[in-house]
């Protein structure tokens, strides 16, 4: 009369669809500082917007430091006779350490070129370390040596392709070995997403996430997930999922949100349907069925829900349980046991 249902307690292999607000977010591991080497001043900048996209090796900026100049000098005037020691062929003028002294020459005059040769080879060395101390690359410096002629003003350039999020330079302003430009290579972002506790037990790196974008209708992206954070939030309790996903187009922009998707793995589990579960807020009852009218309270402890059924322990595969009608059943025995105790 009250409109009892029974089902039963089931052992098997189910799945879940979770799903989960996302944040486009820049990928840390392609964030590159562009940062000068030593103290100077701002000459020229050839990068002025926020958001410009960048090739890599592009040049950002030029820099004017006079002690850059003096070791440039220093380097050529040591590059005759120290720059080219290993390789004769590469240096004519190179004198052969193992020729014969001219007839009458001291004994000791090839000796003491050999020492003046090596002497400027280290000299050389040294001030070749000094200028790539300031920022001067191999190439730079080996350009300088040949030609003689020292620049004065160094060029800085793109680490790598991208985008520039942060500008901290001006031209003809004095600066100081700081961060002047931020670029981000959007080629691939994280995307983020925050998981309850009781759903990201089910969620496994490598697992495939489907992301959608309102503004973008029509585009899916997919990807694995990359990790799941270790740490949870102890306001939210929730866990941190991180998916790095290609950008094609860079049609993903970070700060956009999004819509992921994930399709949890099957796993086998005891569950019950929802709505056999009766929540008093301490207790969560289940209402067994034990054969001729007679309907058992019995305590369970609740899992992860995986759509209309929900994880139990407490119970047995093949039991049968109240599905529909538990709240009149319950209201109904306590009822009988108030009664029980007044008539005591």
């Amino acid at each position: 009369m009250i409109g009892v249902e029974f089902g039963t307690v089931e052992y098997g292999s189910v799945s879940n669809t979770i799903r989960a607000a996302a944040r486009i977010e820049v990928d840390e591991n392609k964030v590159y500082h562009v940062q000068s080497k030593m103290e100077g001043w701002v000459d020229q900048v050839y990068c002025t917007v926020v958001g410009t996209q960048v090739k890599k090796n592009q040049p950002l900026l030029t820099v004017y430091n006079p002690m850059s100049l003096a070791a440039q000098y220093e380097l050529i005037k040591h590059a005759g006779t120290g720059m080219h020691m290993g390789d004769s062929s590469k240096n004519p003028r190179r004198p052969d350490a193992q020729a014969t002294p001219p007839a009458g020459s001291p004994a000791g005059a090839t000796t003491a070129g050999a020492a003046t040769r090596t002497g400027d080879q280290a000299l050389f060395e040294s001030d070749k370390f000094r200028l790539q101390y300031m920022g001067f690359d191999d190439e730079l410096i080996m350009t300088i040596a040949r030609s003689g002629t020292p620049i004065y003003n160094l060029p800085i350039y793109s680490p790598a392709d991208g985008f520039v999020i942060e500008r901290n330079v001006l031209p003809k302003q004095k600066m100081s070995p700081d961060t002047l430009y931020t670029i981000a290579d959007l080629s691939t972002v994280y995307v983020t997403a925050d998981l309850p506790e009781y759903e990201a037990s089910a969620v496994r790196a490598g697992q495939t996430a489907s992301l959608s974008i309102p503004n973008l209708a029509g585009s899916a992206f997919k990807a694995k997930i990359d990790s799941i954070l270790p740490i949870a939030d102890p306001v939210s309790h929730t866990l941190k999922l991180r998916v790095v996903m290609a950008n094609p187009n860079y049609k993903l922009k970070p700060g956009m949100y999004g819509d992921l998707e994930i399709q949890s793995a099957n796993i086998r589990r005891l569950t019950v349907p929802q709505e056999a579960i009766l929540d008093s807020g301490l207790k969560r009852i289940v209402y067994v069925d034990r054969g001729d009218g007679y309907i058992e309270p019995k305590e369970v402890t609740t899992g992860q829900v995986f759509g209309t059924r929900i994880e139990v322990a407490g119970l047995k595969a093949g039991d049968r349980i109240v599905i529909s009608g538990n709240f009149l059943i319950d209201s109904e025995s306590q009822l009988k046991a108030s009664r029980g105790i007044r008539g005591q």
